[in-house]
């Protein structure tokens, strides 16, 4: 299945904003899944996990990501990864010249902000 055949869903009210799309697994608390998220050229947020741990993979465009408890940020190109626990809030801005799409496993849900 292409990016443009999936089920996205945009977080917040914004025309511009981040998009996210469930491709297995249960969103419920404990329970593993993977999605994808989708980040417009040049926008920012911010990811977490509401409980269990989280790992992502860059499957197109160049993020630049930092943590909370980091002030370096980071170029993450196609194929580049990051993880962490629960309750670690990652600083993603998409600086491809086109969107940024994000493969992430959690347990349990996540947050876009």
């Amino acid at each position: 299945m292409s990016a443009d055949e999936m089920n996205w869903i945009k977080a917040g009210n914004s025309t511009r904003g981040p998009e996210a799309t469930l491709l297995w697994g249960d969103l419920s608390d404990g329970e593993l899944s993977g999605s994808m998220i989708k980040l417009p050229e040049g926008y920012a947020t911010d990811l977490s996990t509401k409980g269990g741990d989280l790992k992502a993979v860059v499957i197109q465009g160049d993020v630049l990501h930092s943590v909370e408890s980091l002030t370096e940020q980071n170029e993450i190109s196609a194929g580049g990864y990051f993880a962490s626990a629960e309750g670690v809030s990652h600083s993603l801005k998409c600086e491809a010249k086109s969107e940024c799409m994000i493969y992430v496993r959690t347990e349990g849900r996540f947050l876009v902000r």
